[in-house]
């Protein structure tokens, strides 16, 4: 009807003389655009919104579906646990300490917890404290190879036991060890020096502080830092990159 009425009006223009009827019906035409326009807008506005509950209605129906699987997975998991031995995990690493030892030294031992028995042990090497660290699916330690008197970092495969990797650097025997991405941090020995060392994962040492540390030193990486204690009680900040020292602060 309002293409109709604006055609109508446009002939009209052409023979009618009165101006402000014309205008009249010009403004009415007007206003009726404007109203449907208007009412389009809404209808797309109403159209949206009903998309949107829709995705939302099918989100909630997911989420119900993807929770009753899991719930079935559940119980499902639970029962069986329940009908089987097996619901205490079989083998577990062991850290044995050797009995009456100044030091801490000892095995790593696979155990076996159902029969009660040993399966493995590492051999011909002494891990010089308790920290064992899991790096890439492998044991990290500190240890001392037999009759060497020098520690060193080492890579244990926990299947075997058997060692896959052993550092150049001699290591402090009782060093703190941290793991950062592929970086491993602690305290080489040079001489009777101490000094903070980053080593990657083939254990090759890629950084070294340039002031020296207590070998007791904490290790902590916080963020893009790693903080050790120097020699003359520093606290110092190294880059966990390069260990460069960035500042220190004097501790009394």
């Amino acid at each position: 009807q309002l293409e109709e009425d604006k055609k109508q009006l446009e002939e009209d223009k052409e023979t009618s003389t009165n101006r402000t009827e014309i205008a009249k019906r010009e403004e009415d035409i007007k206003e009726r655009e404007q109203e449907i326009q208007r009412r389009e807008e809404q209808i797309t506005r109403e159209q949206q919104q009903l998309n949107r509950d829709r995705e939302e209605i099918a989100r909630d129906e997911r989420g119900i579906q993807e929770r009753r699987t899991t719930d079935t997975t559940a119980t499902q998991t639970t029962t069986s646990l329940a009908t089987t031995d097996a619901v205490v995990t079989e083998k577990g690493l062991f850290l044995k300490v050797q009995e009456g030892s100044e030091n801490e030294t000892g095995r790593i031992i696979l155990y076996n917890f159902k029969d009660d028995k040993q399966e493995a042990s590492t051999q011909n090497i002494s891990v010089k404290q308790r920290t064992v660290l899991v790096y890439s699916n492998v044991l990290l330690v500190v240890a001392e190879p037999a009759g060497s008197g020098a520690s060193y970092l080492m890579l244990i495969d926990p299947k075997a036991l058997t060692v896959t990797k052993q550092s150049q650097e001699e290591i402090f025997k009782g060093s703190i060890l941290a793991t950062q991405g592929s970086g491993i941090y602690a305290v080489v020995k040079r001489g009777t020096s101490y000094f903070a060392g980053k080593f990657d994962g083939a254990l090759a040492m890629t950084a070294r502080s340039q002031q020296e540390v207590i070998p007791n030193t904490p290790i902590l990486i916080s963020g893009s830092y790693l903080y050790v204690q120097a020699r003359n009680g520093e606290i110092l900040r190294l880059q966990v990159t390069d260990l460069a020292s960035r500042d220190s602060a004097s501790v009394p």
